[in-house]
């Protein structure tokens, strides 16, 4: 599997973008740890701080809640040494990634529909709600890996910290080596291009040819000067 797949996977599927609203109650009946009060508007998004088990964590972090979440929020969602300022910058980096990708597939949907945003999601290597239920779980003391039964589908890996599930940010790192920061801001630059792409009118004749032109600007990840960002 590419490098440059990871990262579009991180939170909403992997990272499935999970693209149903689920519910932020955990499997064990109990809610999530507390963020700070926030707008209305991004209430529901302060509850996704941590879960209690894995599949609480695949199950409650969805590409809506994803979509209306501060970076600071959005942070939440990563195991992170928060002493640590490389640490914290690239939770940052992995935060604002994780929102533009949820922006994005929430666009794809609103455009072409739900079954629209499975053919995009799957194109670049994201699961769905359908593909996180039959999730097949690894899981050895306080880390887990989630994979998929679609093939090119990118693993989900967590770890426990302070007691809850989060994002295992050092296990993507060791993936993804010491470029992890650059290749994290040329992702972002990527997806809000795309998005921004998308919204063009007849800029692409249906969600097949967006895919197809989205999953090549992926494999290019990671080339000098492939990437052209736009302002947010």
């Amino acid at each position: 599997m590419i490098k440059s797949q990871l990262f579009y996977s991180i939170t909403c599927s992997a990272l499935g973008l999970f693209m149903v609203f689920a519910s932020t109650q955990n499997l064990l009946g109990e809610a999530p740890v507390a963020a700070p009060s926030t707008t209305p508007a991004t209430q529901a998004a302060t509850q996704a701080v941590g879960y209690l088990t894995p599949q609480d964590f695949l199950k409650s972090v969805t590409t809506d809640l994803v979509a209306v979440m501060t970076v600071e929020q959005a942070m939440t969602l990563c195991a992170f040494d928060p002493d640590s300022a490389k640490d914290k910058a690239t939770a940052k980096l992995l935060a604002v990634n994780a929102i533009a990708q949820a922006r994005l597939e929430k666009a794809v949907r609103e455009k072409w529909g739900r079954e629209g945003e499975t053919t995009f999601a799957h194109t670049i290597g994201d699961n769905m709600p359908a593909d996180a239920a039959k999730a097949m779980w690894e899981i050895k003391d306080d880390h887990a890996s989630a994979t998929f039964q679609v093939d090119g589908l990118t693993p989900m890996l967590l770890v426990k910290q302070n007691g809850l599930w989060k994002l295992d940010m050092a296990g993507y790192r060791e993936i993804l080596g010491e470029n992890t920061d650059k290749f994290l801001q040329a992702s972002t630059d990527t997806l809000r291009r795309l998005t921004h792409e998308m919204g063009k009118p007849e800029a692409f004749a249906d969600v097949e040819e967006f895919s197809r032109h989205a999953r090549a600007e992926i494999d290019n990840l990671g080339n000098e000067g492939d990437n052209k960002p736009i302002a947010p």
